[in-house]
């Protein structure tokens, strides 16, 4: 997806119930993944008691998990385990914030001179990433505020460095033009259809849009999540 789709993606998601707990990519809080979460809370009983009263419509997450839930298709669906992730789907591995720092490009001891979608790592206190969302603003999902994925001022965090994700489609600037052809790709979300989406990236009709998109057997069905080739 192209860096605007990962912020907005990230943006819906901190619009929904959301609630920070170890390990979670997009898990529903339904009964069995409560009980599957709070086994790492033994030693904290408040804890596992807060999760246990959770919506079971709520999302949980971790700082990694909310980036790697993102690459992995997460799309909010309640009626799936994840939330519509699959595991180490699109080539992505289950690594932590330090692992997903190896495998960004451009890293940087930097965060100032910021491009939406870039990573952000920092080691203190026991390791943690987000999202920059632009405006120095940045996504992230932490304990601290409302204990879930929240927009946060830049320097909240000491942020020791960025990078870009390889699995993220950075958007040009005229200091940076691509020396290869490429494809960009628009992921669907909630409510939308081939002709809104054909406005939105500026195609003339849906049917030149669906025309880039062959695979495509039936225009009036697209589904949440799916890839459309924009370009």
């Amino acid at each position: 997806m192209t860096n605007k789709d990962f912020v907005r993606l990230l943006e819906d998601i901190s619009k929904m119930k959301t609630y920070y707990i170890k390990g979670g990519f997009g898990h529903v809080l339904k009964a069995s993944n409560k009980k599957r979460l709070i086994e790492q809370y033994k030693a904290n009983a408040a804890k596992a008691d807060k999760i246990n009263t959770l919506d079971p419509s709520t999302f949980a997450f971790d700082c990694c998990g909310l980036v790697k839930a993102s690459l992995w298709g997460f799309t909010g669906d309640k009626t799936k385990v994840y939330g519509g992730a699959v595991y180490k789907a699109n080539g992505l591995d289950d690594v932590n914030e330090s692992g997903l720092l190896k495998l960004c490009k451009d890293v940087k001891e930097d965060v100032n001179n910021l491009t939406p979608g870039d990573f952000l790592w920092t080691n203190k206190p026991n390791g943690h990433c987000g999202i920059y969302a632009g405006n120095g603003k940045v996504i992230e999902c932490t304990p601290s505020g409302s204990c879930g994925v929240q927009i946060t001022d830049l320097n909240r965090v000491k942020w020791l460095k960025s990078g870009k994700l390889p699995f993220i489609q950075y958007e040009e600037t005229p200091a940076s033009k691509p020396t290869t052809n490429y494809s960009i790709y628009h992921i669907v979300r909630r409510g939308e259809t081939l002709s809104k989406i054909a406005a939105m990236h500026g195609f003339k009709s849906w049917k030149e849009l669906w025309a880039l998109n062959p695979e495509i057997k039936n225009p009036n069905l697209i589904f949440v999540g799916q890839r459309i080739r924009i370009k």
